[in-house]
C-alpha cells in the first residue's frame, strides 16, 4: 500500500451538492465505506497479536517464575518415584489418564496467562468456593492488581502493530474506525480467551471451587478503551496537523513516555541485579511482578509514597483473629521514613532523568516563545504520570469469609499525583532555563539523534504551520541553531558561536550546579544512611543486646521504656551477678513499616546460638533524621518461685540482692537473660534454700522454682523438749483423769491415791507435713501407774504398766511451737 493519504474531500455532501459540509453521519458513513479490506483485517489482527504478545510474555512469565521455584526447592526438596493423588500422571486401572487431572492441567496451564492478561486490562481475579470440615463455610476474594510487565507488552505490540500494518495513512475519522476496531478485536479475543481458559480446579471432598477468572465487565471495557485509544495515538499526525497546541501537549507527552520507559527498564535490570545479588532466595515471584516492583521504585524515587490503607489493616488483623486493633499493619513509606541507600540512588537516578527530560523537551519545542500553558501543560502530564504510578503499583482486595470481609488496597499513595505534577513544573524549569546554557554546546548530530526519538513541535508562526501541513514556522530553529549554528529560521536559542564570557559562565554554571547536585544528593544519601544505621531500628536493638551484655539493666530499660525495669530482678545489680549473659550479638536486617519495625537478631548464651526477632517502636525523630526508637518484646522471660506454706511470707534473694517477698507461697518475676542463684530466706525452724535457674528469652528450663521447707535441728529439739515436757507433765498428776494431751491414761475418777512413774522414755521423731505442720511420734515409752479404789468399804490396791504411743502435732506461731490437740 501506498503512504499517500486519502484525496482531500471537495466539500460536496453525500447528495452531491457543491459547497455544503457532509453531516457527521454522512462523513462516519463514507469512511467506513472508504476503508478497504486489507484496512479492516490490519486493525483486527493489531488487536489479536496485541493479545497474542501479551499472553506469550504472561507464559515466559509464568514460566521463569516457576523454573526460579523448582531451582529454589531443589537443594532442599527430595526426589521420589510416587506421585501425589490427581496429579497429571494418575491413572484409572485401564492406565487412562484421570480426566478431572487433565482438565486442572490444562486449565492452569494454559488459563493462568489469559488471566494474567485480563488483570492487566484492569481485571479483577474472582475466587468463590466452600470448604466443609466441620460445617459448611463459603466466601469469595477479589483481587485486582495490573501485571506492568504484560501490559507494556501489550500496549507496545498496539503501537508497533499499527505501525507495521497500517501501511498508509487514513484520515482523522478513518483512523478512528480502525483504531475502534482494534480495541473491539482486542476486547473480544481477551472475553472469549479469558472465559474459555477459566482456571478449574476439580472438586473434592470438602472442597468446591468455582472457576477462576479475571475477565469482568471492566477488563473488557477497559481493553477496548486501551486497545482503541493507543491505536489512534500510535500514529498522532493527525492530532499534531490539528493545531500547534495539540503538537506541543503530545510533544510532552512523548517526553514523559520516554522519560518513565527509561526508568522502568534501567530499575528492572537493577531490580533483578539487586534480587540475584541481596536476596536470591526471594526472587522466584520476580518475573511476575518485576514491572510492579519497578513501579514502586520509581514512585519512591519520585519522592512518592506506599502505603497500606488502614481499612486493609483492620482487614488482615480481624482474619488473623489479633487484637492489635483497627488499621494495624497500616503505614505509608516513603524515602525520608528510614530510605536505604538503594532508594537514595533511586532518587539520584530519577533527578539525572528529570534535568535530561527537560533539555530533551526544550530540543522537541525548538522555538523562542514560551507561555503559561507550557508550566500547566508539563505539569498535567506528569500528573497523569503519577496516576499511572498510582494504578499500576497498587494492588486492590475485598475477601468475605464466613460473613466477614471487607476490602482494602496496598501501593503507591493517591499524593504521589501531586509530587508527580511538582516535578513536571520543575522539567519545564529546566526547559525554560537550563536548556539554553547547555544546548548551545550540543552537536548537531546529537541533536538530529535526540529529535529522532522525540520529534518536533509545530509551531503557530508562519504559513506552513498555520496551514497545518507540519513545516517550520519562524518561531522554529534547526539542529544548527540549537547547536552549532547553522544558517536558518530565527533562532530559540543564539545561533552565533559562544563567546569565551558566555562559555565561562557556562561552564562555572555548570560546575556550580553540579557542586550543588552533588552536595543535595550525597546529604540526602548521608541522612538516609545516618537514618537506616546509626539512628535506625537496628542500632537500636544492638545497643539493648549490648546493654544486657554488660550486665546494664539501666541502660537496657531505658532502651526499651518497659515497665518494671529497676525493680525485681531487672536491676543492674542483679544482671551483673547472672552468669551466662548473652555474648556474641549480631544484628541481622530491619523491617520497617511506618513507626513500627523489627530486627532479627542473634547471639550465644551458654554454648548456645539463639535466634530471636526483637519488635520496636518510633517513639520520636528529631532534626529530621534522628529517630529514637524503643524495644517493645524485650529478651526477658518470668520467672515463678513457689515456696511451702511453712516457710509464710519469705524473702527472695538473688545473688544476695532482695528480690521479693513471697505472698501466700508463690512470688513471679522477670529476668533477663542470664544464670541466676536464688535463695529463699530461712527463719529459726527452717534453713533457707537456693537454686541455679538458667532463663533465655524462649524460658527456662522448667515450669517453676519450688522450695521446700527444710526443718533446722533447733526445730527438732524443740519439738521433743515440748512432747517429754507434756509427758513429764502428765507423769506429776495425782488423779486418775487425765488430760486428753497426755500420751497415756489414768485409772478413772474413782481411783484415789494415784501415781504414775516413767519406766521407759519413747524415742521420738519429727517430721514435717507439706501444710507446715509439725509431727512428733514415738514409741518404746512405758509408764507405771498405781492407785488405790474403793471396793464395798474395802481399799484395794491396784496398778499395772502401759506402753506410750506418740502422735502429737504442733504449730509454729512466730518463733515458738504451739502443742494442736491440747
Amino acid at each position: 500500500m501506498s503512504d499517500t493519504p486519502y484525496p482531500p474531500k471537495t466539500g460536496a455532501d453525500d447528495t452531491g451538492t457543491p459547497g455544503t459540509t457532509a453531516p457527521a453521519l454522512g462523513r462516519l458513513d463514507r469512511a467506513v465505506r472508504d476503508l478497504r479490506p486489507v484496512d479492516w483485517i490490519a486493525a483486527a489482527l493489531t488487536g489479536v497479536g496485541a493479545f497474542v504478545v501479551a499472553y506469550l510474555v504472561a507464559v515466559v512469565s509464568l514460566l521463569l517464575t516457576t523454573a526460579l521455584v523448582v531451582a529454589s526447592s531443589g537443594s532442599s526438596g527430595s526426589t521420589g518415584s510416587g506421585s501425589a493423588g490427581g496429579s497429571i500422571g494418575d491413572t484409572g486401572g485401564d492406565g487412562i489418564p484421570a480426566i478431572s487431572g487433565l482438565i486442572t492441567a490444562v486449565t492452569v496451564i494454559f488459563g493462568a496467562p489469559a488471566q494474567l492478561v485480563a488483570l492487566a486490562d484492569f481485571g479483577r481475579l474472582s475466587i468463590h468456593g466452600s470448604v466443609t470440615v466441620i460445617a459448611s463455610v463459603s466466601g469469595s476474594i477479589h483481587i485486582g492488581v495490573v501485571p506492568v510487565l504484560v501490559l507494556v507488552a501489550q500496549l507496545v505490540a498496539l503501537v508497533l502493530g499499527v505501525r507495521l500494518f497500517r501501511s498508509r495513512r487514513l484520515d482523522l475519522l478513518q483512523s478512528a474506525v480502525a483504531s475502534a476496531v482494534t480495541g473491539a478485536s482486542l476486547a473480544l479475543v481477551a472475553l472469549v480467551v479469558g472465559l474459555a481458559l477459566a482456571i478449574r480446579l476439580p472438586k473434592a471432598t470438602g472442597f468446591d471451587i468455582s472457576g477462576i477468572t479475571a475477565v469482568n465487565a471492566l477488563a473488557v471495557i477497559a481493553a477496548f478503551v486501551l486497545g482503541s485509544f493507543v491505536a489512534l495515538l500510535a500514529r498522532p499526525a493527525w492530532f499534531a496537523r490539528m493545531h500547534p497546541v495539540l503538537s506541543q501537549l503530545l510533544g510532552t507527552v512523548r517526553v514523559a513516555a520516554l522519560h518513565f520507559g527509561v526508568l522502568l527498564v534501567v530499575v528492572m535490570v537493577g531490580v533483578i541485579i539487586y534480587a540475584a545479588v541481596a536476596h536470591p532466595d526471594g526472587a522466584s515471584a520476580l518475573p511476575l511482578v518485576i514491572g510492579n516492583v519497578a513501579v514502586i521504585a520509581i514512585a519512591i524515587g519520585f519522592f512518592g509514597g506506599v502505603s497500606v490503607s488502614e481499612s486493609a489493616g483492620s482487614l488482615m488483623s480481624t482474619l488473623s483473629g489479633s487484637s492489635s486493633g483497627a488499621g494495624a499493619g497500616s503505614g505509608t513509606a516513603t524515602v525520608f521514613s528510614g530510605g536505604s541507600v538503594t532508594a537514595w540512588l533511586l532518587v539520584l537516578l530519577v533527578v539525572l532523568t528529570a534535568v535530561v527530560s527537560g533539555l530533551a523537551l526544550a530540543v522537541r519545542r525548538n522555538r523562542r516563545d514560551r507561555t503559561v500553558a507550557d508550566w500547566v501543560a508539563t505539569a498535567v502530564v506528569y500528573a497523569l504520570l503519577g496516576l499511572m504510578l498510582q494504578v499500576f503499583g497498587t494492588a486492590v482486595f475485598s475477601v468475605q469469609i464466613a460473613g466477614v470481609g471487607g476490602a482494602g488496597s496496598a501501593g503507591v499513595t493517591p499524593w504521589t499525583i501531586a509530587v508527580l505534577a511538582a516535578w513536571g513544573i520543575a522539567i519545564e524549569a529546566v526547559a525554560r532555563y537550563l536548556a539554553p546554557l547547555v544546548l548551545p554546546a550540543a552537536t548537531p548530530g546529537l541533536l538530529r539523534v535526540t529529535r529522532r526519538f522525540i520529534g518536533r513541535d509545530l509551531t503557530a508562526s508562519g504559513p506552513g504551520a498555520s496551514a497545518g501541513t507540519g513545516q517550520m514556522g519562524a518561531g522554529q530553529m534547526s539542529d544548527g541553531q540549537m547547536g552549532a549554528g547553522e544558517a536558518g529560521a530565527e533562532p530559540a536559542i543564539a545561533a552565533e558561536p559562544m563567546s569565551p564570557r558566555k562559555r565561562r559562565i557556562l561552564v562555572r554554571s555548570l560546575i556550580a550546579g553540579g557542586i550543588v547536585l552533588v552536595l543535595v544528593v550525597g546529604g540526602a544519601i548521608t541522612a538516609g544512611t545516618l537514618r537506616s544505621t546509626v539512628y535506625g531500628p537496628g542500632h537500636a536493638a544492638e545497643a539493648y543486646l549490648a546493654a544486657l551484655s554488660s550486665g546494664d539493666a539501666d541502660a537496657a530499660g531505658r532502651l526499651s521504656g518497659a515497665t518494671g525495669t529497676g525493680k525485681g530482678m531487672l536491676t543492674t545489680k542483679v544482671l551483673s551477678s547472672a552468669k551466662d549473659r548473652i555474648r556474641d550479638v549480631a544484628v541481622g536486617n530491619a523491617t520497617v513499616s511506618g513507626d513500627l519495625a523489627s530486627v532479627k537478631v542473634s547471639y550465644r548464651q551458654g554454648g548456645e546460638s539463639h535466634d530471636s526477632t526483637l519488635k520496636l517502636t518510633r517513639t520520636g525523630t528529631s532534626w529530621l533524621i534522628h529517630d529514637k526508637w524503643a524495644v517493645t518484646s524485650s529478651l526477658a522471660a518470668p520467672v515463678s518461685i513457689a515456696t511451702a506454706s511453712a516457710l509464710g511470707d519469705a524473702d527472695v534473694t538473688v545473688d544476695g540482692v532482695k528480690v521479693g517477698t513471697t505472698k501466700e507461697g508463690t512470688l513471679t518475676l522477670s529476668a533477663f537473660p542470664g544464670t541466676y542463684s536464688i535463695a529463699v530466706a530461712g527463719t529459726k525452724y527452717f534453713e533457707a534454700s537456693s537454686k541455679s535457674v538458667t532463663v533465655t528469652a524462649d524460658g527456662y528450663a522448667g515450669s517453676r522454682l519450688e522450695f521446700a521447707a527444710a526443718p533446722t535441728s533447733e526445730l527438732k529439739s524443740d519439738a521433743k523438749t515440748l512432747v517429754t515436757d507434756l509427758i513429764a507433765k502428765c507423769a506429776k498428776a495425782t488423779t486418775g483423769e487425765l488430760d486428753d494431751a497426755c500420751p497415756f491414761y489414768g485409772p478413772g475418777s474413782d481411783a484415789t491415791k494415784v501415781s504414775y512413774k516413767v519406766t521407759s522414755k519413747p524415742t521420738l521423731s519429727v517430721d514435717l507435713t507439706y501444710d507446715g505442720t509439725v509431727v512428733v511420734t514415738g514409741d518404746g515409752g512405758k509408764v507405771d501407774m498405781k492407785y488405790t479404789r474403793d471396793f464395798f468399804g474395802s481399799n484395794y490396791k491396784g496398778g499395772y504398766e502401759q506402753s506410750m504411743y506418740i502422735y502429737k502435732s504442733l504449730t509454729i506461731q512466730g518463733d515458738k511451737l504451739v502443742l494442736i490437740d491440747r
